[in-house]
């Protein structure tokens, strides 16, 4: 839990103080946002929010619970499932699309998804 102290509110809240419960590392609320900047194609959020999650990670204790989990490679895997996925949604709109086409595209998005989800 991490206590909060808010000055400057005025004299009726001159010491505000409470404390709120973090559920979550910050790492995981940046990567959270990198994914939606990049599925919704603000890429040049998506890259600067990137550089946070790296900064975010480098300062990540050794002993840390997650072992080997690692944020920005998750984040690169993001990238392949959205990618993949707007391949897909391309060739779907194509007229002339081949099946095999279609059925290949379906078949990377999918692996890129799985590779995403079971980290």
């Amino acid at each position: 839990m991490a206590t909060v102290q808010i000055d400057g509110l005025g004299p009726d809240y001159e010491s505000v103080s409470g404390t709120l419960a973090i559920t979550r590392r910050l790492s995981d609320k940046v990567l959270a946002a990198f994914n939606h900047a990049y599925a919704t194609g603000e890429l040049e959020v998506a890259a600067k929010l990137r550089t946070v999650l790296k900064i975010t990670e480098s300062k990540r204790l050794k002993g840390d619970k997650r072992g080997g989990y690692d944020a920005t490679a998750h984040a690169d895997l993001w990238v392949g499932f959205v990618e993949a996925r707007n391949t897909y949604k391309v060739l779907c709109e194509k007229k002339a699309a081949k099946a095999a086409d279609l059925e290949s595209a379906q078949e990377k998005m999918k692996s890129a998804y799985r590779a995403w989800s079971e980290i």
